[in-house]
């Protein structure tokens, strides 16, 4: 669900995509500052990671990030602002 907010007041909302089988929504934020929200999602059983780069609530793009190795999880994404690019942060 997106909820589109005037102060602290919700104004609308719509449903957002769904997330695919087998991934996981970590986070939904603003990873690269566009003023849209963006998936940060994961496959625990592959290590897989992607971004998901939303248009109010259609996908316009995505991004994979790296594999994670055996026995590592993706616990929090954040947009990291350094040389312009996002970032997930491995625990």
């Amino acid at each position: 669900m997106v909820a589109y907010l005037s102060g602290l007041t919700i104004v609308d909302a719509a449903c957002g995509p769904s997330v695919p089988p087998g991934w996981e929504l970590v986070r939904a934020t603003n990873f690269n500052g566009d003023a849209y929200p963006a998936y940060a999602l994961y496959k625990a059983i592959t290590g897989e990671t992607v971004i998901a780069y939303l248009d109010n609530i259609v996908v316009v793009g995505a991004a994979y990030g790296r594999t994670l190795p055996l026995g590592w999880n993706l616990k929090d994404g954040r947009g990291f602002r350094w040389r312009w690019s996002s970032g997930l942060c491995v625990v």
